[in-house]
């Protein structure tokens, strides 16, 4: 019984939500020495942000980004205007058809009208696709101040906060963390906070890796 409480089963959570998994088969860890070196990465995250200015960049690729998606839904709209009026001209041949008047045949007309449809599914397809693309850089734009501050907020409360306010700020700013052999550490930092830190795409110092 003793070994259960001093051991960290791989079900355990610092915070409802965290995702924590093994990476190498193993079971069981000490809960102690897996809160200790987690807690040692947030508070190196958290004194590189405390030293850090929000980078002006980001705001201005996210803006890029919204752009470059307009232009694209302009493309793909006018793909899409093209199609449907093809498609349209196919199917006014269909009476003509009919009366012997048109020269194509019914099946070379058949094919085409089912080429033309496929064209315009496609193209509404990657228009509802950019649309929520673009809204959803347009959402990231709106929030980045909003997730700067927070981040900076947990900075300088992380310290004198109690225990199970800790686990909540560790279950946000962390979207996984892997436990392997002889406690190395993984975490992956939620994409709302690392696009704030100037990290390469994996930062690994001792028995720890950042991503």
């Amino acid at each position: 019984m003793e070994q259960r409480e001093n051991t960290f089963a791989m079900s355990h959570c610092y915070a409802k939500g965290l995702k924590v998994r093994p990476c190498d088969g193993q079971q069981l860890y000490k809960a102690e020495i897996v809160d200790e070196i987690v807690e040692g990465i947030a508070k190196d995250i958290f004194a590189m942000i405390s030293r850090m200015p929000k980078d002006p960049t980001i705001e201005a690729q996210l803006k890029k980004n919204i752009q470059n998606k307009e232009n694209l839904l302009r493309e793909l709209d006018a793909k899409l205007q093209s199609a449907k009026k093809e498609l349209e001209l196919y199917e006014a041949q269909i009476i003509k058809c009919i009366e012997g008047k048109s020269k194509l045949s019914e099946a070379t007309l058949a094919r085409m009208i089912s080429r033309a449809e496929d064209s315009v599914a496609v193209y509404e397809k990657e228009i509802e696709k950019a649309r929520m693309d673009k809204q959803n850089q347009k959402d990231t734009a709106a929030q980045i101040e909003d997730f700067y501050k927070e981040f900076k907020g947990w900075a300088d409360e992380y310290e004198s906060a109690a225990l199970e306010r800790r686990r909540v700020i560790l279950s946000q700013l962390f979207s996984r963390i892997e436990i392997g052999r002889g406690y190395e550490v993984k975490v992956e930092i939620a994409m709302s906070y690392k696009q704030f830190l100037n990290l390469s795409e994996n930062t690994q110092t001792g028995n720890r890796t950042v991503a």
